[in-house]
């Protein structure tokens, strides 16, 4: 938070600038943004706030923010045709920065293709540097632009986690930090999952089963193994356990080593799926 406090600043001074938040789906850019315009409005900033739509326009999600501060229909319309002059950029840079301190967001602008990153985020940029406006965008990976500070947000350390996860023993958060893979908006998902959960369910087989899977090409998340194979020893019933042993043989599938385990870890699910009455346990 200090570098987007240094930003605010700044535009309050009349020296806006922009900010690039990037990191994967989780990592925590979206409380980011939510933090910083919420000290925006405590700083008396006007918010404007939109994303990319999928599918549509690069300039939509500008266009949008142009009709927001009822700029001229004529000049949101002239970013959809994907031709607009220097001047109609400049000139819908210039009303985008122009008045009030304010804050400008754009959640995920790579959603909308290059597009929705390059129709205006130079010219904006450029115009903010001398205004009392600041500007944070979202993306997934870097955008590749130079035109300012990019903040890179990735897993936390399981002590930081363990930390932001309160309330939880050592087992289940060492658990938490497994399944959550360290990034801080899966973590706040699954610890709200566990605060919902029954008397008797437990807590690492439900966050072994619920963990993302994105282990890598020819990779085995060891951590996530050694997660599967607690739980299965703590399965309340066959239906659970044959869930935990079939994602078990999932998950090792690119070990090549691992075959003769595989197999039988997926005929044992098998077996207590078919005990349990419960087909979709190996879906």
């Amino acid at each position: 938070m200090e570098q987007i406090a240094r930003l605010l600043e700044r535009a309050q001074g009349g020296a806006g600038g922009l900010l690039v938040l990037v990191g994967p789906a989780g990592s925590g850019k979206t409380a980011m943004v939510e933090a910083a315009a919420g000290e925006a409005r405590r700083r008396g900033f006007a918010v404007l706030r939109a994303s990319p739509a999928g599918g549509q326009p690069g300039g939509l999600v500008w266009a949008q923010l142009l009709r927001d501060i009822d700029a001229p229909d004529d000049l949101a319309a002239s970013l959809l045709g994907g031709n607009a002059a220097t001047l109609d950029l400049d000139s819908a840079a210039r009303h985008l920065v122009s008045g009030s301190p304010r804050l400008i967001v754009v959640d995920d602008v790579d959603r909308g293709g290059p597009d929705a990153a390059e129709v205006l985020l130079g010219p904006v940029a450029v115009r903010c540097a001398a205004a009392a406006t600041a500007v944070i965008v979202t993306a997934a990976a870097p955008l590749g632009l130079g035109l300012g500070p990019v903040l890179r947000l990735g897993p936390l350390s399981e002590e930081d986690l363990g930390l932001a996860a309160g309330g939880l023993d050592g087992e289940a958060a060492h658990a938490l930090w497994v399944a959550s893979r360290g990034l801080p908006g899966v973590a706040r998902q699954l610890a709200q999952e566990l605060a919902d959960l029954g008397e008797h369910d437990d807590p690492m087989v439900h966050l072994a089963l619920r963990a993302p899977s994105t282990t890598a090409f020819l990779d085995v998340d060891t951590n996530l193994v050694r997660l599967l194979e607690v739980a299965a020893g703590r399965a309340a019933d066959d239906a659970l356990r044959a869930r935990v042993l079939a994602r078990l043989a999932r998950e090792l599938v690119d070990d090549a080593s691992s075959s003769a385990r595989r197999r039988a870890l997926a005929d044992e699910a098998l077996q207590l799926a078919r005990r349990a009455a419960d087909p979709g346990t190996l879906a």
